[in-house]
């Protein structure tokens, strides 16, 4: 969790946040949370599997614009970052 926070503390705010790696409740809460801090204004928030745990419900929906896709048997969540 510490390595990944300093990895992400060295890049520049980006566009989109692709999430597709540890898909328990918090790992995924983590990294949303981490990933709004660098997305630019109106960036988006993608994210694999959100059916795995309730992070996609209990942080990207309260606070975001957001829509989920279904892709065969799998959820993907999209979430636009509407305030800085």
């Amino acid at each position: 969790k510490r390595s990944f926070r300093d990895l992400i503390r060295e890049i520049r705010d980006v566009d989109i946040w692709v999430h597709d790696s540890d898909h328990s409740y918090y790992w995924q809460s983590f990294e949303y949370q981490l990933a709004f801090t660098k997305l630019r204004p109106n960036g988006f928030l993608v994210s694999d599997d959100i059916l795995d745990s309730t992070a996609w419900r209990t942080f990207v929906q309260p606070i975001s614009q957001n829509e989920i896709l279904l892709d065969g048997e799998k959820f993907i969540g999209v979430a636009k970052h509407c305030k800085r």
